[in-house]
């Protein structure tokens, strides 16, 4: 018995003994294997590196760039048609008094009223600058009528589609008032028991014809109709007392009126251009007066009549309204 105690102690002791050795070699070994593979993914780090090559530099390219459009220096002297700020508004024996007058004249508007909508561009000197020209020793009015020459195109406007729009707007429809709201020429007209209105904005035919397919306006409100005549009217007027012709290609009107036919305007009722001059207009255009319309609701609907624009006879000539000659 005491035998085979000795035998499983003995036997125990070398178990132990040799397991422990084996476990100590593993970890060993283990720890040496770890050393080993930092040691070749060093190296193999460094040879990278070494084999690494150097970027050469990239050589220039030989392709030059061209402006298709070449530039140049523009000045008032190259090109004298050019407005810029010091030509308008540098103060000279010429033009002293009228910038003292036009700028105390706006500033002394502008400090009543907060909206600039009042400012018409026809007032400033500068606009005025750039629409106007000296007028020329000799100049030919029919040549501007040759059928190969380009000029502005303009529309034509007949009476009937005129009178269309000498009325109030009509919300309901998404009709617009004239821009010009409160300044209106509607509103000066003569009536009865103050029956004036601000009339609704005007639009060339195409236009027109444009906004009922689409049911859309433009962003920009137009003038009404009397207005515009009274702008263009107004910038043939300055013009002349300026004593000044209007640049080639530039024209005041965008449209013209029938003239001459039954049923639309005698040119007696029209402003036309100086046959010696060139003054923007190229077709006859009726000139706005307050005395020619009167006020009418005889159809339950506010409308204005143009009674005292009279229609072509058979006296009636193209050669214009005398009083504008």
């Amino acid at each position: 018995m005491s035998s085979s105690i000795t035998v499983q102690k003995v036997f125990s002791a070398f178990w132990n003994e040799k397991t422990s050795q084996k476990t100590k070699s593993q970890e060993c070994s283990d720890s040496d294997s770890d050393v080993e593979e930092q040691r070749k993914k060093r190296k193999k780090r460094m040879r990278k590196k070494s084999s690494k090559k150097q970027r050469k530099p990239k050589e220039a390219s030989a392709f030059q760039i061209r402006h298709a459009i070449p530039t140049r220096v523009v000045d008032e002297k190259t090109n004298p048609e050019i407005q810029c700020y010091e030509l308008n508004f540098r103060p000279t024996d010429d033009n002293k008094e009228e910038l003292i007058a036009s700028t105390t004249f706006f500033n002394s508007r502008n400090k009543k009223r907060q909206s600039y909508d009042h400012v018409s561009p026809f007032d400033w000197p500068v606009v005025r600058a750039i629409i106007q020209d000296d007028a020329p020793t000799s100049f030919d009015i029919h040549a501007q009528n040759k059928r190969n020459k380009e000029r502005p195109y303009m529309e034509a406007v007949s009476r009937a589609y005129e009178e269309s729009f000498l009325r109030p707007p009509d919300t309901s429809k998404g009709e617009r008032p004239c821009l010009a709201g409160k300044d209106c020429e509607g509103l000066q007209i003569l009536c009865e028991n103050d029956n004036a209105f601000i009339l609704t904005e005007f639009f060339l035919p195409s236009q027109w014809k444009k906004i009922q397919e689409t049911g859309r306006r433009p962003v920009e409100v137009n003038l009404c109709l009397m207005c515009m005549r009274n702008e263009i009217a107004r910038a043939l007027l300055n013009s002349r007392a300026d004593q000044m012709a209007i640049r080639e290609g530039v024209t005041l009107q965008p449209y013209y009126n029938i003239v001459g036919l039954p049923g639309e305007y005698d040119v007696s009722n029209c402003i036309c251009s100086d046959p010696s001059v060139h003054e923007g207009l190229l077709e006859p255009i009726v000139l706005h007066q307050q005395c020619a319309y009167k006020y009418d609701d005889s159809n339950g609907k506010r409308r204005y009549i143009q009674w005292k624009y009279s229609y072509p006879s058979s006296s009636s000539n193209m050669q214009g309204n005398s009083s504008f000659q």
